[in-house]
């Protein structure tokens, strides 16, 4: 019940691995939800170079246009997770800040809810809220994530069509935020952007040479 698909572009050092859970026996198995997961490995992310910035926003595209729909015109609404205030946790409004807000072909609308300390609600009802007024088709959620090693900070992009559980990575577990929860289909994009204090120090030993 799970297919996995490894892709690797030497031209462009991208590593894809995309896997499907597909049965009910292969989400127990991998403890996740039935859909797909892609990551996108991409070691020159952080290095400050446009031209390889807009090989992999292709990248991303692709793989987007391949787990959403886009035959017909959509109505999306992409929700920018995180607190702007704090830099490694400001992925998702940044990105919507910088969005191309248009009612033309695929409608997009974009929604930076901020987290609970700032508003005293959870991220789930102010999103469940704007869905059942503005009436999307589907929701895109963007998010930084925790990272379990420090080669994966800011070089690694994951896209799943499950849904997200914000704060999650940093075991602050909130609300989900998926088609059940919603009710219109979730797809979430995130990248790690932090890293525990055991785990860095872990990575520390073992370049050191000791294990």
């Amino acid at each position: 019940g799970v297919e996995v698909h490894e892709d690797y572009n030497e031209e462009k050092d991208i590593r894809t691995t995309v896997v499907k859970i597909t049965t009910e026996n292969g989400a127990r198995t991998m403890g996740r939800p039935q859909g797909s997961y892609i990551t996108i490995e991409a070691p020159g992310l952080s290095v400050h170079d446009e031209d390889y910035h807009r090989e992999i926003s292709l990248e991303i595209a692709r793989h987007l246009q391949n787990v959403i729909n886009l035959e017909r015109e959509l109505s999306i609404l992409v929700v920018g997770l995180g607190n702007s205030a704090i830099t490694a946790d400001s992925l998702g409004p940044h990105v919507v800040e910088n969005l191309h807000i248009t009612r033309q072909m695929h409608r997009i609308s974009g929604i930076i809810p901020g987290v609970m300390a700032q508003t005293g609600m959870e991220t789930s009802e102010i999103i469940q809220g704007i869905v059942a007024e503005t009436k999307p088709d589907i929701v895109i959620a963007i998010d930084a994530l925790a990272a379990r090693s420090t080669r994966r900070l800011n070089r690694t992009i994951q896209i799943t069509n499950t849904g997200i559980q914000p704060g999650s990575g940093v075991g602050n577990h909130r609300c989900a935020l998926d088609e059940k929860t919603v009710g219109v289909p979730v797809f979430a994009i995130g990248v790690p952007t932090v890293v525990d204090a055991a785990t860095l120090t872990l990575d520390v030993l073992e370049d050191a040479g000791r294990p």
